[in-house]
């Protein structure tokens, strides 16, 4: 919130008033700590006062408010939110993927990821981590091995330019599901690491997330009192 407030102040202080731009990185960051339902009140103030002149500002409006409702469980209403992206000329990936992987279109999901790597633009490069760190841990749960051991391989050549923990996380929670060497980390160690640095930088609905997954790997451990910790 610390955070969220901040760039806020900066904008004021820069700006004529908080502009649609800092209101829509606001809630981004807003969806990214957990506070969702705040988040989805300022990303829908961004809307309205986004000009139709620049799709590319809509565009991007329409997938942070899918990333947020899909956060909140409204599955429909997040690929509604893709959807009108794409159709000014944007994009809702990755989270229009992600909806693919749990519907279980895997190909239909790495096809849509691939589609942004492909863009050679500014906005395709500046996510481009992000989008590969997907695009790893959809194929390592969809058992597609070589394309996660890949796709990991080119993030890890490559993470001095994109150093954001958030992409180091999926990369760990990637790996978790891939078969294990003898001297490697465990699967609970690959993700204890991933909850931990998505604690570290605040990011609660994803640490919550990871959390879950933890949990499984407990219990498949048949350590029921850890799974239990990490449910509450």
């Amino acid at each position: 919130q610390q955070w969220a407030d901040g760039f806020e102040t900066w904008c004021e202080a820069n700006l004529d008033g908080v502009s649609a731009s800092c209101r829509l990185h606001r809630a981004e960051v807003l969806g990214a700590k957990g506070t969702l339902h705040e988040a989805l009140m300022s990303v829908d103030g961004a809307i309205e006062k986004l000009p139709a002149t620049d799709p590319w500002a809509l565009g991007d409006a329409y997938r942070v408010r899918g990333d947020i409702l899909a956060a909140l469980g409204d599955e429909k209403g997040a690929s509604h939110e893709y959807d009108r992206a794409y159709q000014i000329g944007w994009d809702g990936e990755p989270g229009h993927a992600i909806l693919l992987h749990l519907a279980g279109d895997d190909d239909g999901a790495l096809a849509a990821l691939d589609r942004v790597l492909a863009n050679t633009g500014w906005f395709g490069l500046q996510r481009r981590g992000w989008i590969l760190a997907n695009k790893a841990l959809i194929c390592a749960r969809g058992g597609k091995v070589d394309a996660a051991q890949a796709t990991l391989k080119l993030l890890s050549a490559n993470f001095d330019d994109w150093p954001s923990a958030g992409v180091r996380a999926l990369a760990l929670e990637a790996q978790s599901h891939l078969p294990q060497t003898d001297d490697g980390a465990q699967p609970m160690q690959l993700v204890s690491l991933a909850r931990q640095l998505w604690t570290s930088i605040g990011a609660d609905y994803q640490a919550a997330r990871v959390r879950l997954v933890l949990a499984r790997v407990l219990v498949s451990l048949h350590d029921f009192a850890g799974a239990l910790i990490e449910i509450n």
